[in-house]
């Protein structure tokens, strides 16, 4: 997807919106943050806790950036897939330092198995668009020979 990221052309709207968004996400997550610290007695846990969200709010970027850019089925595959893991990682941290319920489990889980399901159908229509370029290209490169 970063290949992608690098050809978006931004408004100054969207830019402006894309940048409140990643500044509101990343102080709730220090919010978050600074309430699972108390909690938490290690804190290589607490470190951890903060690569994984990191990651995944730099997904979830990403992903609502490339949606915004180009309204493919692709990009909303990744965009589905990336709120599914988001919303499964916000549920296991309630369920592992709130409450623990089973009805959690359950919820969570069933999120990361769609998110698992949505990279596979991004992968595969990611694939076979690759695979329809490229036969284009080689029926253009016999036709443009056979021009000539």
């Amino acid at each position: 997807m970063i290949t992608k990221f690098k050809g978006i052309k931004f408004g100054t709207f969207l830019g402006t919106y894309l940048i409140v968004v990643f500044i509101v996400n990343t102080y709730l997550l220090y919010q978050l943050y600074t309430v699972l610290d108390d909690i938490i007695t290690s804190p290589t846990e607490v470190l951890f806790f903060g690569l994984r969200s990191v990651t995944l709010i730099v997904l979830a970027f990403f992903s609502f950036a490339v949606y915004l850019n180009a309204d493919t089925k692709s990009s909303i595959l990744y965009l589905v897939m990336a709120l599914c893991f988001i919303f499964s990682e916000v549920l296991f941290y309630i369920r592992n330092y709130y409450i623990y319920d089973w009805s959690l489990v359950l919820v969570e889980r069933l999120l990361y198995g769609c998110g698992l399901v949505f990279l596979f159908y991004y992968m595969v229509t990611k694939n076979k668009a690759k695979k329809r370029a490229l036969k284009i290209r080689s029926y253009n490169f016999v036709f443009n020979k056979h021009k000539k």
